[in-house]
């Protein structure tokens, strides 16, 4: 009777252990190394690096949370941070001092359907098994490979829908990709996983830098901000800068420029740069949008006015 008890106890405490190591999910930052090579006969084709300002990926995750800086020789290209606890997404350019943010709870930006087409075949990336898939989608198709072993759990992202996150998890049972190889029409690009790093982070890892204006990304949004028509008194400022470069305009060259706007929840213009920057009077059409009074019907987001980017053609 000891004896079987004694099993029993040994048995339980086993099946204990296991059901904690079926839940141990993955912690920790995935290191990508990104190349480029021609569809055609798959020669190397890294000059497209240089065009797309990526050479590799550092990737961390944990417990619902994730954050990615894109790099090109050293230099940060790209980044996003997520947190759940407030199912936005935000993005940051080096060329802009606010996020453009994304609610992953849309579907705004999910085009068609994403169906994954299992290979019966058997990989090894890096020392981890991986399973292999023809993930097919609208605009594109990928051969990814997931890491058996690499898993997080879908649970904490079932409000994601943005970029089918929810979804492509629940297909791969929460594994995530070790090498993807992405066939465009132009190149095949190449990211594969050099480096794995099990690590446990703070919780303040994976929120927004506080001090950076988060502006609704403009696909999201429900209405765009619009232009009102210019008063007098603005009509009258604009006049005014452009007449003291009116002599120096040469038509077709430095008379036209593009101005980046964002604009606030009230419709005022709180920052404007000008997205061509290598003519002469760039700066004069940037001060026309802050200094000239132009005024916008605020951008919509389910309902409520938000912060949002908007381009405005000036044409001296």
């Amino acid at each position: 009777m000891i004896l079987n008890s004694t099993k029993c106890i040994l048995l339980y405490a086993f099946l204990f252990i296991c059901k904690i190591h079926a839940q141990d999910f993955f912690s920790g930052k995935i290191t990508y190394e990104v190349k480029y090579e021609s569809p055609i006969d798959n020669k190397n084709a890294e000059h497209l690096a240089q065009e797309n300002l990526i050479d590799s990926i550092v990737y961390y995750i944990q417990d619902g949370n994730y954050k990615s800086e894109t790099y090109f020789e050293g230099q940060i290209t790209e980044s996003y941070v997520y947190n759940q606890q407030s199912n936005w997404v935000h993005y940051r350019f080096p060329d802009k001092d606010y996020y453009l943010s994304i609610d992953v709870t849309t579907e705004k930006m999910n085009f068609g359907k994403i169906k994954f087409n299992w290979q019966n075949e058997a990989n090894e990336i890096l020392g981890y098994s991986a399973s292999k898939a023809e993930v097919v989608k609208a605009y594109n198709k990928e051969i990814i490979y997931y890491a058996d072993q690499l898993r997080v759990n879908p649970k904490k992202f079932n409000q994601h829908k943005y970029a089918y996150w929810y979804e492509t998890l629940i297909e791969t049972e929460g594994r995530l990709p070790i090498k993807t190889i992405q066939h465009d029409a132009n190149y095949v690009e190449i990211r594969e996983a050099i480096l794995i790093e099990k690590s446990n982070y703070a919780s303040d890892f994976f929120e927004p830098e506080p001090d950076f204006m988060q502006v609704v990304y403009r696909d999201i949004l429900d209405q765009e901000a619009i232009l009102k028509e210019l008063n007098l008194e603005a009509e009258d400022c604009l006049n005014q800068h452009i007449d003291k470069i009116s002599n120096k305009l040469i038509l077709g060259k430095n008379d036209n420029y593009v101005i980046q706007v964002v604009i606030d929840e009230t419709g005022k213009p709180i920052k404007a740069n000008s997205i061509t920057t290598n003519e002469d009077y760039y700066q004069t059409a940037e001060k026309i949008i802050l200094e000239c009074g132009f005024e916008f019907e605020p951008a919509i987001y389910k309902g409520k006015k938000v912060k949002s980017e908007l381009y405005i053609p000036l044409d001296f």
